[in-house]
């Protein structure tokens, strides 16, 4: 006999707390990058990080699945299952129209059914204009047999580390000198597959290696010296980490830690 009535009343309470715990909201995600810079340039690769801790009070059974990065305007711009750490990845090469904040979420199976978490704090990203592209020049000699390329940097490019000779095989990288123009020289043009060479330039701002736009593309035919400007599409150029080559070319390479060699030859 219960003359207080507390069973009832405790039973009530239990049911009430249930319900609460149930209804509480996913802990919240935090969104980190890397490298972690002010402002970042065309070209560069960045990597946004989503994280959470496992809510210990939850069921064993509920388990991160994946989770989902979201532009400002709530537009779901990647989903990617959880890694070994328990973490999700965004890996893009930086363009100017990716200027903006960035937030992500997680989500995970409960009852059957998915429940996504409440968003992170927004990450803000800055986008600039890779440093302007160089000219690229050329001067037949010796019956055609060699090539003497000069790679010129714009008059306002500063604190010039390398120049770069872009080919559909390789890249060739070389010390800059106090001058802002570089002279390289092809020999037996005719017995190697060159095809479009390029050149560009790394300068140092802010502390830190940026590559700089591509140059516009000169072509060596398999005939030998036969060079042709070729015409840059809808007025339309790209930078030398991003979509720079023409599709033949990029068919032709075969992953793009080529154009982070320091050291070739032609």
């Amino acid at each position: 006999m219960d003359p207080f009535g507390l069973v009832p009343i405790l039973t009530l309470l239990h049911i009430v707390l249930q319900v609460s715990s149930s209804a509480e909201p996913l802990t919240q995600p935090t969104l980190s990058v890397q490298p972690e810079y002010q402002e970042y340039y065309e070209g560069e690769k960045i990597r946004l990080i989503c994280s959470t801790f496992h809510n210990l009070t939850m069921p064993r059974n509920l388990m991160v699945e994946g989770y989902r990065f979201f532009q400002e305007d709530g537009q779901r711009i990647h989903q990617v299952a959880v890694n070994a750490y328990r973490d999700g990845m965004m890996d893009f090469q930086a363009q100017r129209n990716d200027t903006g904040n960035y937030r992500c979420a997680y989500w995970l199976k409960k009852a059957g059914r998915e429940v996504q978490s409440d968003q992170s704090h927004p990450i803000s990203i800055q986008v600039n204009a890779a440093p302007p592209a160089p000219s690229l020049n050329y001067i037949i000699f010796d019956r055609g047999n060699s090539v003497s390329l000069e790679c010129l940097s714009p008059p306002e490019a500063n604190k010039i580390g390398q120049f770069r000779f872009v080919t559909d095989e390789m890249v060739v990288s070389i010390l800059a000198t106090v001058n802002s123009t570089y002279t390289y020289n092809l020999t037996n043009v005719k017995h190697k597959n060159v095809g479009i060479v390029r050149c560009a330039y790394v300068q140092y701002l802010h502390g830190r290696k940026v590559l700089s736009r591509i140059s516009d593309p000169i072509f060596i035919d398999m005939r030998g010296v036969r060079w042709v400007r070729l015409l840059v599409v809808g007025g339309s150029f790209f930078t030398i980490n991003g979509l720079i080559f023409l599709i033949s070319y990029c068919i032709s390479l075969r992953s793009r830690s080529l154009l982070q060699k320091t050291e070739g030859t032609i």
